[in-house]
């Protein structure tokens, strides 16, 4: 698959006002890629979502990863699914 990076849509953010709370689909930034994320644990600054796409570049998990970020990486909010906790030993 060809790879496509449009490094000027990243490069002005504009803050989202949102409340993070499980079950909540939001789109999350890592370098030179957007993708979505379902909330499953909020700790004060830290969210953890699971990945819910498959990525193009290589940033270490996949679809269905624990991974975590802060508020300030969120770029878009989707809205929310039926919550169901996901369990996994890898969090990244």
């Amino acid at each position: 698959m060809k790879k496509i990076h449009k490094p000027e849509l990243f490069k002005n953010k504009t803050p989202i006002e949102f409340n993070p709370e499980p079950g909540l689909v939001v789109k999350v930034w890592r370098p030179g890629e957007l993708f979505w994320t379902i909330i499953q644990e909020v700790k004060g600054p830290e969210i953890m979502a699971s990945v819910d796409n498959d990525l193009i570049d290589d940033h270490g998990y996949n679809y269905g990863d624990l991974i975590s970020f802060k508020k300030d990486d969120v770029w878009d909010v989707s809205g929310k699914v039926k919550y169901n906790s996901f369990s996994s030993s890898r969090i990244k």
